[in-house]
């Protein structure tokens, strides 16, 4: 596990309760870790890019759990258009300051 992502895992809590059949779930996460990081990688970027960057494997944002689990509730993570449209309308988890779409 990489130092981030032991950062990222300190700060992500689940509380689970059982009512007769069925089970709850409630997930919370300090934002601030990940949100800094994003906005380090905006800021450090080479800014001389090409447009197969996007295609290489380049990483383009990060989404903390919580968030990601909420858009996977929504059917957003599977269709890779909403996702994009959804980076651009919420720059703050973009590592990049690149238009996606």
């Amino acid at each position: 596990m990489s130092r981030r992502s032991k950062k990222q895992a300190k700060c992500f809590l689940a509380n689970y309760k059982y009512e007769k059949d069925k089970a709850i779930a409630t997930y919370a996460q300090d934002e601030t870790p990940i949100l800094q990081a994003n906005f380090e990688a905006r800021q450090a970027e080479d800014k001389h890019h090409r447009t197969a960057d996007l295609d290489m494997g380049f990483r383009f944002a990060s989404i903390p759990k919580v968030e990601y689990l909420r858009l996977q509730a929504m059917g957003i993570t599977d269709d890779p258009q909403a996702l994009m449209k959804y980076l651009e309308l919420n720059p703050q988890y973009k590592t990049t300051s690149k238009c996606l779409i």
